[in-house]
């Protein structure tokens, strides 16, 4: 169906949280009436060039800078307070469509209207835009579609070919031709007059057509009464169900700068859609309505989302689906998670869960005699099939699904400040406070390295065996990789947000990231000894921006535990 996805989709575990009964949510900002928008009701979205966000709305037309909001009302020059459409043109003027009111303008904060629009004035216009040539077109509700070059005002109605006069949106494609959506159907005009109409007689999946968006190699996607139609500029495909659910009314179609395709329904929340599937977002996702109106892709590359119902949604980063405190069915920190065939086992503050993929099905706790300190920091396999577990004390315990036991004095361990654990080649590794000590089950024996064998520093947070077999360390101060026994430092390049390194992981088709102090990125390795950002992710700032831990599942998913800034106050 087109569209490339782009993304590894991240879970972001934050706060305290089970799984059980939990919804995956995103990292979504909401605007509504409870922060200062005079209402809940929120039509179209644009940024001026200052990065200002405009919203229309039925009590005015709001300026948002990113903190506060200002409204735009009759008191400041507008002819009618409910706005219908704006629009920012290559001039920097403001454009808005208020009901009954025609058009009008702000520039430096003073309204204007323009004499030569006059004829629009007592109509309801519902969608502006401009093209290449500085052109203005203006669909009204009733009164058909007009195009005003800066000299004449043309008005195209059904005594010029459109199927009605009730008209919702124009698109300006990237073949030169204009789209007009109406309310029976959309017509292609080419010199301001119409050339081809489609409806669902011929290809259009509903009668009436609200919104247009165009991927990257020019196919289109059009919002109807019924799903989405989508044309390569030779085939029509209709799309009136996902996953066995009518899409019935959709108002608004986007295809974001990644080429995702976004679908908001009248009711029903909104979809993505990727080469992996479509994926459902809805009130229990995090989105503040269901009833979507409209789309908007900001400078920054997020997308607004507006609602007939309670204000606008700004995915600040759609990689992220987030599960936080509202989800909970205990009193449980997840610490870490570990996959064991189908089996995930997740470390707490106070012992192991195993949870099936839907729910929790057991509680396990240290007995007191073996670790009065509950929490676990990680947990590994066992060639013999159960698990080795690393305590908030630098207690090694083995469990073997109904029983611990004290694996340490097995292997006569010393007391040292352990962070992390890793068994590889008959050897187990691990991560701690004075560097990386290696015990080797053949010869029984212990292996120190630290700066002096050229580790970047001897505080190690965690270690990682990627894809070719060889070790990682994140120290406090960079990564260090091991080569067989051999080791060197691979320095922070350019690009990585951070100073220092938390968590190594790989995802299945081999792309590093790395955990630093200021989130994870994406990274590659450049003439064996540096390491560059290809992507940096950061969360919004009421989460400390230290990952606690990051791995990848069998499918793929991208697994981060952040924990929330509050949670320390």
């Amino acid at each position: 169906m087109g569209l490339k996805g782009k993304y590894v989709r991240v879970l972001l575990f934050l706060c305290f949280f089970t799984f059980e009964a939990a919804a995956q949510e995103f990292d979504i900002k909401k605007i509504s009436t409870n922060e200062g928008l005079p209402s809940g009701q929120i039509g179209y979205v644009q940024q001026d060039s200052m990065g200002n966000m405009w919203l229309t709305t039925y009590d005015g037309l709001i300026r948002y800078n990113g903190f506060d909001s200002e409204v735009f009302t009759v008191d400041d020059g507008l002819r009618n307070n409910i706005i219908n459409a704006v629009f920012y043109d290559s001039r920097d003027r403001l454009w808005f469509a208020a009901e009954s009111s025609g058009v009008g303008y702000l520039q430096s904060d003073s309204v204007h209207y323009k004499r030569e629009l006059a004829a629009l004035d007592s109509m309801n216009a519902m969608y502006i835009t401009e093209d290449e040539s500085g052109s203005f077109y203006f669909s009204t509700y009733g009164d058909g579609l007009f195009i005003w070059d800066g000299q004449s005002l043309n008005q195209i109605t059904t005594e010029q070919g459109l199927p009605s006069n009730y008209v919702w949106e124009i698109h300006l494609s990237k073949s030169g031709k204009t789209w007009v959506a109406t309310q029976e159907g959309v017509v292609v005009l080419q010199n301001n007059k119409v050339q081809e109409v489609y409806n669902p007689e011929n290809g259009l999946s509903g009668w009436a057509a609200y919104s247009f968006a165009e991927e990257k190699d020019g196919t289109l996607w059009i919002s109807t009464s019924n799903g989405v139609s989508k044309y390569d500029g030779e085939n029509w495909e209709q799309i009136t169900q996902i996953n066995g659910k009518d899409l019935l009314y959709v108002y608004d179609v986007h295809v974001d700068s990644e080429d995702i395709l976004w679908i908001g329904t009248e009711s029903d929340g909104l979809y993505w859609y990727e080469d992996s599937g479509y994926t459902h977002i809805k009130k229990e996702n995090g989105l503040s309505s269901n009833y979507i109106f409209s789309f908007y892709e900001d400078n920054s590359g997020q997308v607004w989302v507006s609602t007939d119902e309670n204000g606008v949604n700004i995915f600040r980063n759609r990689d992220f689906e987030l599960y936080s405190g509202r989800h909970l069915s205990g009193e449980e920190s997840i610490t870490v998670i570990h996959q064991q065939g189908d089996i995930i086992w997740l470390g707490t503050d106070s012992g192991l869960l195993s949870f099936d993929g839907k729910e929790v099905q057991e509680k396990y706790s240290f007995p007191d005699e073996l670790a009065i300190y509950k929490e676990v920091w990680d947990i590994e396999e066992l060639p013999n099939g159960n698990l080795l577990i690393l305590n908030n004390y630098n207690k090694l315990l083995e469990f073997d699904g109904q029983n611990f036991s004290d694996y340490g004095s097995s292997i006569s361990l010393p007391f040292m400040f352990i962070k992390d654990i890793h068994l590889k080649d008959n050897a187990l590794w691990m991560a701690t406070e004075s560097g990386v000590t290696k015990y080797d089950y053949r010869n029984e024996d212990y292996t120190y390295f630290s700066t002096e064998d050229g580790l970047k520093d001897n505080f190690v947070w965690s270690l990682y065996e990627d894809d070719q077999g060889d070790m990682w360390a994140a120290t406090d101060k960079g990564i260090s990789r091991f080569d067989g026994d051999s080791l060197f430092t691979v320095g922070l390049g350019s690009g990585i947000k951070g100073t220092s390194t938390t968590f190594i992981t790989q995802s299945p088709n081999g792309k590093y990231y790395i955990g630093t102090n200021e989130g994870f990125s994406q990274f590659q390795i450049e003439d064996g000894s540096l390491i560059t950002a290809i992507k940096n992710f950061t969360l919004s700032p009421e989460y400390l921006p230290e990952p606690m831990f990051m791995m990848f599942d069998d499918q793929g998913q991208f697994m981060v535990r952040y924990q929330c800034r509050t949670a320390f106050l």
